[in-house]
C-alpha cells in the first residue's frame, strides 16, 4: 500500500464496494472517535461515509481554510486522521510544533494496512496508541537468511507481547511480500520521509535491528545510509533500538559519518555483535559502551514452524523432486565471486563434485539466496552427469531446512546455510571469505572443515577435508548437538522482555 492519491481512491471504491466502510475499519481497532484534519475530496468522503455509515462519532473537523487555530483538534486526546495525501509529514510537523502529540495521527493507508492485519490474525484487543508496535528493519526476503531472521523475530515478538503489531520495512521490493499473508505488515514504500514508516514513528514501542551485515565500509554506504535513517528516526521519538546480533567492519568512513554513528549507535539500547572483531572494532574505534556479544539469533531460536510466520500457509514447492540419499548439498554464494573469478571458483567447485562422486555421493546444489546463476554456471558441467542434481530456488528457508536435514553434511558459501545445517545437526565443510565463517565454525569446534576463498585452496586440501568429514561426519554431528544445546541456553530476545 502505498501513500498516494490513486491508491487512496482505489482502495475506498473497493472497500466500499464490499460494503467495508471506514466506521468499519475504526471499530475493528476499537475507535469510537476521531478528528477529521482536512476537508478536501477525501476528507469529505470520509465524513460523508461516517455520518452515514456505523457509530464512529467525528468529535471535530479541521481545515486551515476555515480554522483560524488548532484549539478543535485538542477536546479529547482522541485519534486524529489526517485526509490531505502526500502531506502527512508536513501536517505533522505543523501539529507537533502546536503541541499536538504525533502519536495521535493516522492516515488512511495506515488505516487500511492495520484493519487487514486484525482481521486476517482475527486479533480484536487493538487499542490505538496503546498495543505496543514494534518495527523490524534490515530483512529481505530475497536472501533465506535474512528472511529466517525475521521469521525468528515475528516468533519471538509474538511469543512475548500478545497482540502486538508488527511492522516491517524491508530491504528490497518483492512480489512475495503481497503474495504472502505474513504475521506482519510489510511496509513495501521504503524508510525515506513520506512513507508510511515515517508515519508510524512516533508511536513504535522499539525497533528491532536485524541487519546481519550491513555497516561494512567494504560494502558501500549503501547499508550504512539506510541504518543512520533508522537510528535518526528512533532517536528523534526517544525509541528504543535494539541491534540484534549481526557483523560489522571493516568501518573505515570519513571523521564526519564516524562522529555520527557513535552518537547514534551509544543511543542504541543494546549493540549485540556475532564476532569479536565486530565487538573491538566499535569499542576501539566508537567508543561504545552498549556492545555485547552474542550467537546468531537464527541459532540461539529453539523451535519455528510456518504457522509462527503465516496467517494462511503458502503452497509448498515440490521439495521431494529429488530424493537425497547418501546426499551432500553443496550451496553456493555469489558473494565469493568478489574474490575469485567464475572460471577459479568452477574449478574450486569441480574438485569437490568429482570428488564427492568418486566416493560414491549424490552431489545436489542448492541456490540458497540470489545464487541461481552461480548454481547453473557450477551445473553446466554436469548436465548429463548421473547423480548431480540442480535445484530451483525454494520457496523459503523452512523448504531449505527441510532438504538440509536429509544431507549427509553439506559444503556451504551462505552464513545462513551453515547456521541452517547446524540446527539440523548436519556438518559442514565451509568455503568463506569473511571473519564470521571462522568463528561460527570456531564455536561448534569445527574449525578444521574451514576454506578460506581470500587464501590458495589446492585440490589436496579439498579432498582430505572431504574424505575427513565423511570419516568422522557421525562424531561431528554429536559435537554440533551438544554445542547448539548450549548455545541454546541463552536468548538474545530476552532483553525485549524489559518492554513488557
Amino acid at each position: 500500500m502505498t501513500n498516494c492519491a490513486f491508491d487512496v481512491y482505489r482502495k475506498l471504491c473497493i472497500l466500499f464496494t464490499r460494503n467495508i466502510h471506514i466506521s468499519d475499519m475504526l471499530e475493528c481497532m476499537n475507535i469510537s472517535s476521531v478528528y477529521i484534519y482536512g476537508m478536501g475530496e477525501i476528507g469529505e468522503i470520509c465524513c460523508n461515509d461516517l455520518e452515514n455509515y456505523g457509530n464512529t462519532k467525528i468529535i471535530s473537523k479541521y481545515d486551515k481554510k476555515y480554522n483560524l487555530s488548532f484549539e478543535v483538534l485538542n477536546k479529547s486526546n482522541d485519534p486524529i486522521i489526517i485526509t490531505p495525501v502526500n502531506y502527512f509529514n508536513e501536517i505533522r510537523d505543523d501539529l507537533i510544533s502546536n503541541g499536538i502529540d504525533p502519536k495521535r495521527l493516522l492516515s488512511l493507508p495506515q488505516i487500511f494496512l492495520i484493519y487487514e492485519y486484525l482481521k486476517l490474525s482475527g486479533q480484536n484487543n487493538f487499542s490505538f496508541g496503546n498495543t505496543k508496535e514494534f518495527l523490524i528493519v534490515g530483512a529481505g526476503f530475497d536472501n533465506k537468511g535474512s528472511e529466517a531472521m525475521a521469521f525468528v523475530t515475528i516468533k519471538e515478538l509474538n511469543d512475548r507481547f500478545k497482540d502486538c503489531i508488527i511492522w516491517l520495512v524491508p530491504n528490497t521490493n518483492h512480489d512475495m511480500y503481497k503474495n504472502n499473508s505474513y504475521r506482519m505488515i510489510c511496509l513495501d514504500d521504503g524508510f525515506e520521509r513520506g512513507s508510511i514508516y515515517d508515519e508510524i514513528s512516533p508511536r513504535l514501542t522499539a525497533v528491532i535491528d536485524i541487519s546481519g551485515y550491513a555497516l561494512s565500509s567494504e560494502k558501500g554506504f549503501g547499508g550504512t545510509t539506510r541504518i543512520l535513517t533508522n537510528l535518526r528516526k528512533a532517536y528523534d521519538y526517544n525509541t528504543p533500538y535494539y541491534f540484534m546480533p549481526q557483523s560489522y567492519g571493516p568501518i573505515d568512513y570519513p571523521k564526519y559519518m564516524l562522529a555520527e554513528l557513535k552518537e547514534l549507535f551509544s543511543s542504541a539500547r543494546i549493540v549485540y555483535t556475532r564476532e569479536s572483531y565486530g565487538n573491538l572494532l566499535l569499542k576501539n574505534t566508537l567508543n561504545l559502551k552498549n556492545t555485547m556479544p552474542s550467537y546468531d539469533l537464527v541459532l540461539q531460536n529453539k523451535s519455528l514452524d510456518k504457522s509462527d510466520v503465516y496467517f494462511h500457509l503458502p503452497k509448498s514447492t515440490n521439495i521431494s523432486k529429488y530424493k537425497i540419499e547418501n546426499g551432500v548439498i553443496i550451496v553456493p554464494n555469489t558473494n565469493l565471486l568478489r574474490y575469485r573469478s567464475l572460471a577459479e571458483l568452477k574449478s574450486i567447485y569441480k574438485i569437490m563434485i568429482d570428488h564427492l562422486l568418486y566416493i560414491g555421493k549424490q552431489v545436489h546444489i542448492v541456490p540458497h539466496s540470489d545464487d541461481t546463476r552461480l548454481c547453473e554456471d557450477i551445473y553446466s558441467d554436469y548436465t548429463n552427469a548421473n547423480n548431480v542434481y540442480l535445484w530451483n530456488e525454494l520457496q523459503d528457508s523452512f523448504e531449505f531446512s527441510d532438504i538440509v536435514k536429509h544431507a549427509d553434511f553439506i559444503i556451504g558459501s551462505r552464513y545462513h546455510a551453515i547456521i541452517h545445517s547446524y540446527k539440523c545437526l548436519i556438518p559442514c565443510i565451509a568455503l568463506g571469505w569473511a571473519a564470521k565463517y571462522n568463528e561460527l565454525l570456531s564455536a561448534f569446534d569445527q574449525k578444521e572443515f574451514s576454506l578460506e576463498i581470500r587464501s590458495h585452496i589446492n585440490s589436496e586440501t579439498i579432498i582430505t577435508l572431504i574424505d575427513k568429514m565423511e570419516e568422522n561426519r557421525t562424531n561431528e554431528k554429536e559435537k554440533i548437538k551438544k554445542i547448539l544445546y548450549q548455545i541454546q541456553n541463552t536468548n538474545c530476545f530476552d532483553i525485549l522482555n524489559e518492554l513488557i
